[in-house]
């Protein structure tokens, strides 16, 4: 809505400025969640009282997750809210799905099927996938190739 309302009125500085502002901000609320998840990962495991191999890959997977929390957070908010915002609709039909598709799935199956790596490497090198969207995302943001005029 704020970045429709400036795009709207065609104040596209206006418009990057806050995106980059409203970027910034969730990925810093992220990294905050990061931590509170390493805090609150044991207690909540210990709850479940798992066999200790099994807390051990459960909060293993907990922190691969909260760690790439940042870039699923920069991802999500430009995807979703801002390039589609700007109406950069094709990039983002091609980008999310695509690197999810093309490299994370495949990631995915060259590790379990090829290597039969164990989970927790295989979940860390499977998120490589957001790794490569976000400098996707980044590189078409930073160009402001997102903005369009739509009406």
């Amino acid at each position: 809505v704020i970045l429709g309302k400036e795009l709207g009125t065609g104040n596209t500085k206006e418009a990057n400025d806050k995106s980059k502002k409203m970027s910034a901000i969730s990925v810093i609320i992220s990294v905050l969640l990061f931590f509170v998840t390493i805090i609150a990962a044991p207690v909540i495991i210990k709850i479940f009282k798992p066999e200790p191999e099994i807390a051990n890959t459960v909060r293993n997977l907990i922190f691969i997750t909260a760690a790439y929390g940042p870039v699923h957070t920069y991802n999500i908010v430009n995807i979703c809210g801002t390039m589609r915002t700007g109406g950069d609709v094709v990039f983002c039909m091609i980008s999310d799905p695509g690197t999810m598709w093309f490299i994370g799935v495949l990631l995915a199956a060259l590790c379990v099927f090829v290597f039969r790596l164990p989970i927790e490497l295989t979940y860390f090198i499977v998120h490589i996938e957001s790794i490569i969207k976000l400098l996707l995302v980044y590189i078409r943001k930073r160009n402001t190739d997102w903005i369009k005029r739509v009406v």
